[in-house]
């Protein structure tokens, strides 16, 4: 998918079926860890232990960011693994893995991707602030205040989902290339309102220049729907 922010590269398009072992060195980058989390999710690398967990894969790729020794450290990376591998859609079916469905798909396990790295931040940074309190306090309040931003992560996942849905039946109505239709006068992102009265191929994931799904972004009422004659197309 081309909607994941130019911040971190996408998920490299392997069989759903592919696996490969995640790297342990301590130099990977956030952008590199992002990649290999969004891997793990889509069953590509696996864990060398226990059994090929996804939850140990990423919280043994995260163990080397985190600056706290032993326990502490231990109780951050698996308590981001976990949720990173809490509530994710569904695979498509081996029917659609060649289409829209699949390529939303991916953007979805490197959006998850993101968050993750996003809580392992949230998570680390008031557990080396607060010294004061007692490492068992400042790790159950930190995991307390991250299950907010699980829950809003958790519902923009639900309308990206909802959006993908839309535009599939979209696709069976109109077929592969739809038109973009603004929703609503009043949208303020400018890169929704460039994309309005264009076209997009949808075997071609999403146009960056939209910055996401129509639908998907709180406040968004783009939709897709049927191709305009003779318009320009979305890169």
């Amino acid at each position: 998918m081309s909607i994941v922010s130019n911040n971190y590269p996408t998920l490299p398009r392997m069989t759903l079926t592919e696996t490969r072992t995640p790297p342990t060195e301590q130099g990977l980058s956030e952008k590199e860890l992002a990649v290999f989390i969004a891997a793990i999710l889509a069953g590509h690398c696996m864990a060398a232990e226990p059994a090929g967990s996804p939850v140990a894969a990423i919280a043994r790729l995260l163990r080397p960011l985190i600056g706290f020794p032993g326990a502490p450290g231990d109780f951050v990376a698996d308590g981001v693994a976990r949720l990173a591998v809490e509530g994710l859609p569904e695979r498509p079916a081996a029917s659609q893995s060649s289409g829209f469905t699949s390529l939303a798909y991916v953007d979805n396990l490197n959006f998850r991707a993101r968050y993750a790295i996003a809580a392992k931040r949230r998570l680390t940074a008031p557990v080396a602030a607060e010294r004061g309190v007692p490492l068992g306090e400042r790790l159950e309040a930190a995991m307390t205040r991250e299950a907010r931003h699980f829950e809003s992560h958790q519902d923009a996942m639900k309308r990206r989902v909802a959006s993908v849905k839309m535009v599939e039946a979209a696709v069976e109505r109109w077929g592969s290339v739809l038109g973009w239709r603004l929703g609503h006068p009043s949208e303020p992102r400018r890169s929704h309102k460039y994309a309005d009265g264009q076209n997009f191929d949808t075997r071609r994931g999403m146009p960056m220049s939209t910055c996401g799904l129509p639908g998907a972004l709180s406040g968004c009422t783009c939709v897709a729907g049927a191709p305009f004659d003779n318009a320009t197309m979305l890169s």
